[in-house]
Parts: structure tokens; sequence; C-alpha cells
């Protein structure tokens, strides 16, 4: 194999200047032969360039489907046939690598870095757009925007999210997913630039509470089932208020498990699905709370007519439905079914 400085005259650029990643092809195909689970282990920045040497035939796939990963299939490219040292480079799209490697042939690959706001396929582009709309001489509605302000934009873009998985169009969920991701960026450079806190803050909290909250999959801890998980979770996360000292949820409030800030109809929802499964709930039961679910659906339109007319007359009279709703929800369980649903 040639070596790198070899490479780097015939293509005529500077690794060291250029901040060039560098890679082994082979190296490359050991961790994504184990995708997807194993991805992770190799990753490639777009806002710098990349050479991959000792590329074959029987890698050029894997190595390809890296690279396009990162930089995107119409990204131009070199490739040299380094078994030959005269042969000059051939230009090609990234999408055009497997048809121009094969058999025999060892190659080069050399990827120029995009411009740094271009580099669509990193998550890093992100932070960059994000931190440069924030900047002075960036977006005026950006820089004036602050976490308080942006507060409801994480629901109304997770909602968006829900409504491309209830329609399964994935490429509308993709688009919303990103949205998300970009109300997350945009909190977290708003903290950054007050000094509470930084993305990679955000990061670093995730992933050591993924790890910490899955000891059957990074420690030694030996699980039976799904119920043996959750109830380690359970205890996991209780154990982490009671180190950072946070007051545990409260048995006497029903609610206290759930942010304040959840739609009522969502709390709901997540109420009687809890009470269900406890088995504190039958439609039909000894409770007699609930309407019959097949109930027709002329009733069905009397009870929404019955609501939305209550909470438009609340709401006109200046009163604060969602608040109200979740006084009748606390009012709907005595003490003692509360303590029993927060046993957990």
């Amino acid at each position: 194999m040639a070596s790198l400085d070899l490479l780097a005259g015939r293509l005529k650029i500077d690794l060291v200047a250029s901040q060039a990643q560098l890679y082994d092809g082979a190296a490359i195909v050991a961790a994504l032969d184990r995708s997807p689970w194993h991805r992770g282990l190799v990753s490639v920045d777009p806002a710098r360039p990349a050479l991959v040497f000792g590329v074959t035939g029987e890698t050029v796939d894997l190595v390809t489907r890296f690279l396009v990963d990162g930089f995107g299939t119409e990204a131009a490219c070199h490739l040299l046939d380094t078994a030959v040292d005269d042969e000059p480079s051939l230009s090609a799209d990234l999408g055009q690598l497997r048809s121009l490697v094969s058999g025999d042939t060892e190659a080069a690959i050399w990827v120029a870095a995009a411009e740094p706001y271009q580099a669509g396929r990193s998550a890093e582009t992100l932070s960059r757009i994000v931190a440069r709309l924030r900047a002075p001489g960036g977006c005026p509605w950006d820089r004036e925007q602050t976490s308080q302000s942006l507060r409801d934009d994480i629901a109304g873009e997770a909602y968006e999210v829900m409504d491309a998985i209830d329609h399964g169009d994935d490429r509308n969920l993709a688009e919303e997913l990103g949205d998300v991701m970009m109300a997350v960026a945009l909190q977290a450079q708003i903290a950054e630039d007050e000094g509470r806190f930084t993305l990679a803050d955000v990061y670093e909290a995730v992933n050591a509470k993924l790890v910490r909250r899955h000891p059957h999959v990074f420690g030694d801890v030996t699980v039976s089932g799904t119920d043996d998980i959750v109830a380690n979770w359970n205890r996991i996360k209780a154990d982490e208020k009671a180190q950072t000292g946070q007051k545990p949820t409260s048995g006497d409030d029903p609610l206290a498990r759930y942010p304040a800030s959840m739609p009522t109809t969502v709390l709901i929802d997540r109420l009687i699905d809890r009470l269900m499964t406890e088995g504190m709930l039958e439609f039909g039961g000894s409770m007699g709370r609930h309407t019959d679910p097949e109930r027709s659906s002329e009733e069905d339109r009397l009870v929404i007519d019955r609501f939305l007319g209550w909470y438009a007359t609340r709401r006109s009279a200046g009163h604060e439905p969602e608040v109200e709703l979740r006084d009748v929800l606390r009012a709907f369980f005595p003490s003692d079914e509360a303590t029993r649903f927060h046993a957990d």
C-alpha cells in the first residue's frame, strides 16, 4: 500500500493543514459489518475532508455507505488506484464508487470538506447553524428568543411528529424529527449564551442516564423479563432523585408523577391506562365513573358537544379549563387509591 505521504502528494493536498480525517478501509468495514448496532463506533464529519485508504472490491460497498452517510451521494470525490504510481486520480460522485472499484483493485478515496453550513448530514452542522443564528449579526428573531418564549414550540413540534407517525409518512417524519432537534439545539444554545449549560451537557446527561438505567445491558444485572426492567428503571430513578435531593413523588397527589404542563386530555389517557394496568378501573366496574366505550355515535357527539360547550364557556368567562379539569381529576381519587397509585 502506498504511504500517506505519497497519496497526499498525488492528490496535491496537505493532510495536516486540511485537518483531514484518515481511515483504513478495513477498520471501517470491521465496525460497519456489525451494523446497525455498532455504527456509532466509526463516524465522519463532513465539514472536514476525509481520506480512506486500503479500499478494495470487497470493501467498497461498506466504505461507500460510510462516506455517503456523512457526505451524501452527490458529494464529489477523487479515486486513486494505489497500485499504479503514475495514474491520475479519477473524479466521481460518491454514489458512483461501487462501480469504479472492483476485483483486486486497491484504491484510496479523497472527499473534500463540505462548507460548514452545507454539511447537512451532521449533527454538528445543526449546532453551527443555531450558534450562527444566535450570534451578533445573526437572525434578529432568533437572537431575541428566550427559553420561555420557545417553551411551547417543543410540544408543538412533538405533536407534528405524532401526526407524521399516525399518517405513516416517513419523509415527513424525518423532517418533523429534525424540527424537534432544532428546538432542542436552540434551547441549549440559549442556555449556553446565558452561561447555564451547553448541548454537550445535554448529551452527557442523557447518555449517562441510558447507561445507568440499563444495568442489564451495560452492567452485570440479570433480568427475567420486561417487568424486571421496568422495576429496575423505577428503582434507579428513585435513587437518582434521592441522591440529587429531589422530593419523591407524593402518594397523596395522583398527578404528581406527571409534568404540570402535560395537556389534561393526555393526562386523562395516562391515568386511565395506569389505573386499568393496576386493576383499579374496569369499564362497568364498581367505580362506576366511566361510560361504556361501546356507546352509540349519537351519544359520542352529545358528550363531545357538551364538553366543548363547557370548555368554551369557561374560557370566555375568564377561567382556566385546564386547571379546573386537573382539579376534577384530583377529586376523582380517594386518598387511599392515590397512595396505591404511587406505590412504585
